[in-house]
């Protein structure tokens, strides 16, 4: 609720008398949201989600996600947690985030797709309780229920932001550093494993990856490396600059952990984002451009200005027969005994409405 501080008003702001024509007038801002030429949504985590792990169907599915454990590299996957807000977790955590730890088992881990085609919701789940945009497959019967073609995103620009926290191994078997692997983002539905157990390490700079579509959005490799993603043709080898570009590195960000982090057990925190303008999704040559954004959050600090990356990916705007849905995977690091934690403090995403594309 906005107040007037010469205490004249104290209710929620109204639309101005020419609002949509003067019909709008004195209703809720809110009621200007339909004039706006994009689509947004966003999630704060606010809600509460009670703890289970990878290979659990009881939570997370009947909200519309489906759960994956990855037990690529060692046996079954042990000490994994996925919560949102669960009484048994938020005291020793965070509040308004969704929580993961990955396993005490080295290199295992698993994914989360919001991703509505695959899942079974209930009839009682309303739905699903997470707001979220997909970008359309090239298929001409859509799964989603859109009239996708090969043009479907032509003309179309999408944004995708989220609070990223990173806390570095906390156990005594571990190193001290971060040592986990996380993408975060637009991923095929169905793509489950988009990392490989050894994986998404850009010193090469290749990522060994397991990708079976197209990628949009973040990975943070072994080494403590942030990089922004575009990949438009799945498994091809990853270059800088061409299909990754890096934002932080393990020596540009200061501190004595490879994530930033000066105390074992610290969480960094990290606002990235990514926008996107598709020309022609259909054109190797000319299909659009992606480009990143990003900056650190500090406690007790105020928020500095976003830092728009220097590198644009060419060419990587996604053409794929399966829809992309919002995907977040992680696996723990090389070391079995390892304790790392992801916490998503929320996200956004955004598109220009198909109404006012050209």
């Amino acid at each position: 609720m906005a107040t007037n501080y010469s205490g004249r008003y104290s209710k929620p702001l109204g639309c101005s008398k020419n609002a949509m024509g003067g019909a709008a007038e004195d209703l809720s801002l809110e009621a200007l949201t339909g004039e706006c030429d994009w689509i947004t949504t966003f999630d704060d985590f606010n809600g509460s989600v009670p703890a289970e792990g990878f290979d659990g169907a009881t939570n997370w599915e009947t909200m519309g996600w489906i759960l994956t454990e990855d037990q690529a590299a060692v046996g079954a996957v042990n000490g994994d947690v996925i919560s949102m807000n669960a009484a048994a977790t938020v005291t020793a955590n965070y509040d308004s985030c969704i929580a993961i730890t990955t396993s005490t088992d080295e290199d295992n881990g698993g994914s989360m797709q919001l991703d509505r085609v695959n899942c079974t919701l209930p009839a009682s789940s309303g739905g699903g309780d997470f707001p979220h945009l997909w970008i359309p497959e090239t298929a001409t019967v859509g799964g989603y229920g859109s009239k996708a073609a090969a043009t479907a995103l032509d003309n179309t620009q999408w944004m995708f932001a989220c609070r990223l926290g990173l806390r570095a191994d906390i156990t005594t078997t571990g190193d001290g550093n971060w040592n986990g692997k996380v993408f975060i983002g637009w991923a095929a539905a169905g793509d489950t494993s988009i990392m490989t157990s050894t994986g998404i390490i850009m010193t090469t700079p290749i990522i060994t990856q397991a990708e079976t579509g197209d990628l949009v959005g973040f990975c943070i490799d072994e080494a403590g490396t942030i990089n922004g993603v575009a990949q438009r043709t799945a498994s091809v080898a990853y270059a800088e600059g061409t299909n990754y570009t890096q934002l932080y590195g393990t020596g540009a960000v200061d501190g004595t952990l490879a994530n930033g982090a000066t105390t074992v057990g610290d969480t960094m925190w990290f606002d990235l984002a990514l926008r996107m303008n598709v020309i022609d999704m259909n054109d190797n040559a000319n299909n659009g451009r992606i480009q990143f954004f990003h900056r650190r959050v500090l406690p007790d600090t105020p928020l500095g200005d976003w830092i728009p990356h220097t590198t644009v990916l060419d060419n990587q705007c996604p053409n794929h027969t399966v829809a992309l849905v919002p995907t977040i995977e992680s696996l723990n690091g090389p070391t079995a005994g390892q304790d790392t934690m992801v916490f998503v403090d929320w996200w956004a995403f955004g598109r220009n409405r198909p109404n006012r594309t050209v």
